[in-house]
């Protein structure tokens, strides 16, 4: 079977099962054909890539097997690649009355083929590998790795480094949770992985990102009515431009600046001045018409009366920014934490239209919970997991120990749409909807960031664009801009926030 029949790389706008949506369609294939072979053809999808990776590289295969059906995955895999030609060493234990019995029917073949199961890894002095397939547990463990396999994940992962050799891990490299992203202490570290069915959203956010590598997906040719059976609660989608580029803003050739919105932007308490201009900025780029900014405190205190590098930025104090015909309200930004900025916050409760809330905002926001839950316009949250585990009364080890859970949880309790930032962002609305946002790099790491994701949000809504559908194309043009900067050698290192206010700009008008 052809590679590219059944493989795509990881697209946006994709399906992301849980490992629960996972098996409902196993089953339902296994349904619908009693014999589907779905090792069969996931370990010759397995083999077949194995054959692209290592070219013409005449070394062994080094296949780790696991005791169930991952195990069995990589087991037709070396059978394939023996029939081949190629020189397998299998590291695993023997098949016992506790085996699956489709893994077991791969054992018997590949013992049949003349394979032979080693019970450990031969010493680097005894072979040099040109490639290393883990296929001990993929989507199966959510518990740390027991001996002899955790020897083996420490060893593949030794070999890998110092050999630099591909690390090909089966669905999901071993000790990595497939819904939550988490790592085990003991984990593959697989320089590609091959999933089977659809994507996973471990894979894409918390610690799968470190851990995966390249991804590839393999549906192994199910009918996709079958992709269907999942439950709704375990079906989330990929961000991506796909989602939402027909709900962009659009200008007719006689658009005036009031057609395109007015976006305000409240916080900039003293000395925090500049995470609400970074947002203000933000806002601007994206295209409202006029953007109105107003900082807490005084001249006297340091309130800007002006941007001198941005001077289309109208300033006004907080009391009559309400007076401005605002289309969209950001609230947040350096807002402080003063009894003063709880008022302000009460205030932007109140506006009658969409409002993103940011940084210290979501700090305070437990104090306004019932005012926030009853609103009748849309709410949107950037927080990030420190501020997450504030809205949820909880611990940082908590909201990324789940970060979908976490982020629906918010969602609901707030009637709000909610992001969850960092690596593999989750966006997820109050009736359960979640997509993994897979834009975005470590540069991002800096001061000033998720003042320019506020920004951009509350432009794109002051131009009317749909709630759900503006903050994920806000956090994907966010990401997708810090990508372009790394790409031209402006980051990582270094990289700031008012470079990808431009650098937004461009993406979003290549999508126009």
């Amino acid at each position: 079977m052809p590679l590219d029949a059944v493989c795509t790389p990881s697209p946006t706008h994709a399906p992301l099962l849980t490992v629960r949506g996972i098996r409902a369609v196993e089953a339902a294939a296994l349904a619908a054909n009693p014999q589907p072979d779905l090792m069969q053809r996931a370990g010759a999808a397995a083999a077949e890539w194995v054959r692209e990776l290592t070219g013409d590289r005449p070394d062994p295969i080094l296949v780790l097997v696991g005791p169930g059906n991952n195990g069995g995955d990589a087991l037709v895999c070396a059978t394939a690649l023996m029939r081949l030609g190629y020189a397998c060493c299998c590291v695993g234990l023997p098949a016992n009355n506790k085996t699956p019995a489709d893994a077991q029917a791969a054992h018997a073949a590949f013992a049949k083929a003349g394979g032979v199961l080693h019970a450990e890894i031969p010493a680097a002095t005894e072979y040099r590998f040109s490639l290393i397939v883990d296929g001990l547990f993929g989507i199966g463990l959510n518990q740390p790795i027991a001996a002899p396999y955790d020897a083996w994940v420490e060893a593949a992962n030794t070999l890998s480094l110092l050999d630099n050799i591909p690390l090909l891990a089966l669905d999901s490299p071993s000790g990595l949770h497939g819904d939550t992203g988490v790592a085990q202490p003991v984990c593959i570290t697989a320089t590609h992985t091959l999933t089977f069915i659809a994507d996973k959203p471990g894979l894409l956010t918390g610690d799968g990102p470190d851990y995966c590598g390249v991804v590839e997906i393999c549906d192994l040719d199910i009918a996709p009515a079958l992709m269907d059976v999942a439950d709704a609660a375990d079906v989330g989608t990929v961000n991506g431009p796909e989602l939402w580029a027909d709900d962009l803003p659009q200008r007719g050739l006689n658009a005036h600046k009031g057609d395109a919105g007015s976006a305000g932007l409240l916080g900039g308490a003293p000395s925090m001045t500049g995470a609400l201009l970074l947002a203000a900025r933000s806002a601007l780029h994206t295209g409202a018409g006029r953007v109105y900014a107003a900082a807490l405190g005084n001249v006297q205190s340091g309130a800007p009366t002006v941007d001198p590098l941005q001077p289309e930025i109208m300033f006004r104090d907080p009391a009559s920014l309400r007076d401005a015909p605002l289309t969209a309200l950001g609230v947040g930004p350096g807002l402080g934490r003063a009894d003063v900025s709880r008022a302000v916050l009460a205030s932007a409760l109140d506006f009658p239209g969409p409002v993103v809330i940011d940084a210290d905002a979501l700090t305070l926001l437990p104090e306004f919970a019932t005012s926030v839950q009853n609103r009748s316009e849309p709410t949107l949250l950037t927080p990030h997991p420190g501020e997450a585990a504030t809205l949820l009364d909880t611990d940082v080890a908590t909201i990324e120990g789940n970060r979908i859970s976490a982020t629906q949880q918010i969602a609901k309790r707030f009637n709000a749409i909610v992001v969850l930032k960092g690596c593999g962002s989750v966006i997820a609305t109050p009736d359960g909807q979640w997509w993994i946002n897979t834009t975005g790099n470590p540069g991002m790491a800096s001061a000033g960031m998720g003042d320019v994701l506020t920004g951009i949000a509350t432009g794109l809504l002051a131009q009317g664009m749909p709630p759900a559908q503006a903050l994920c194309a806000a956090v994907w043009l966010h990401g997708a801009a810090a990508d372009v900067c790394v790409e031209s050698g402006d980051g990582p290192y270094g990289l700031t926030a008012s470079e990808v206010i431009l650098a937004a700009r461009s993406l979003l008008n290549s999508l126009r």
